[in-house]
């Protein structure tokens, strides 16, 4: 498993090729592409690529419906989003804009496998993006989890690694490849989800943790200084 890619094709390609060798049964990725980082037109490419050749699982994620909201003039979604994202979003599009978001790749909104839930963000259902941060927040998905008979839930969305259990059931949410956010770690890296019968085992595998590449490819870009320096601060202790 793997979301969050944030326009890092660098580590993106890193994990897919990292799962490939493990011999994962199946790839699944967790949504947002895109939005932050310098390389979207190489992410979209190597997803689609994934979906084509590995039959990868692909899930949308709230800066992947972002996009296709905006290719079809539907701009709600950036009015609450704060200055500096809102530009990152604006330079993203502009260099996808002659790609239909909504049918060049295999959106799914939630993947199941077993009593496994996949979804970027949450198991409340579609277009829900509410975050998964506090046990209080861990214990109503697990309720949701039980509502609808499942036993385990993975999710992305907070770029951290998380995992709360309960009577049976469990709920966790796993690191980002591209904007690594956990606290004093900058890794970026992918999961291995191994079953066996109905309990699960979350393995991290780091792929990434030198990242002046991305910094100088950003301090690059035609993005104000203010933006520049909210995107690369996530890499600056």
């Amino acid at each position: 498993m793997m979301g969050d890619i944030h326009s890092a094709a660098k580590p993106f390609r890193q994990a897919l090729q990292a799962a490939r060798t493990a011999g994962c049964d199946q790839i699944i990725i967790l949504g947002d592409l895109l939005t932050y980082g310098p390389e979207p037109r190489e992410v979209l490419d190597l997803a689609a690529d994934a979906c084509a050749k590995d039959g990868a699982i692909l899930l949308c994620g709230n800066h992947d419906q972002l996009y296709i909201d905006l290719q079809q003039n539907e701009a709600a979604s950036m009015v609450s989003l704060p200055d500096w994202i809102r530009e990152s979003a604006e330079w993203t599009l502009a260099r996808i804009e002659d790609l239909d978001m909504k049918s060049s790749l295999p959106w799914r909104d939630e993947w199941i496998e077993g009593e496994v839930l996949f979804s970027h963000a949450n198991p409340f259902g579609r277009g829900n993006w509410t975050y998964l941060r506090e046990p209080a927040d861990f214990r109503t998905a697990l309720s949701v989890l039980a509502e609808r008979g499942l036993r385990h839930g993975i999710f992305g969305h907070t770029h951290r690694c998380r995992r709360h259990e309960l009577d049976g059931r469990s709920a966790a949410t796993i690191g980002a490849i591209g904007q690594p956010r956990d606290e004093n770690s900058r890794r970026g890296a992918w999961t291995s989800l191994t079953m066996q019968e109905d309990q699960i085992s979350l393995d991290e595998r780091e792929i990434c943790r030198d990242w002046s590449w991305y910094v100088e490819a950003i301090l690059k870009t035609n993005l104000s200084d203010e933006t520049k320096s909210r995107i690369c601060g996530f890499f600056h202790d």
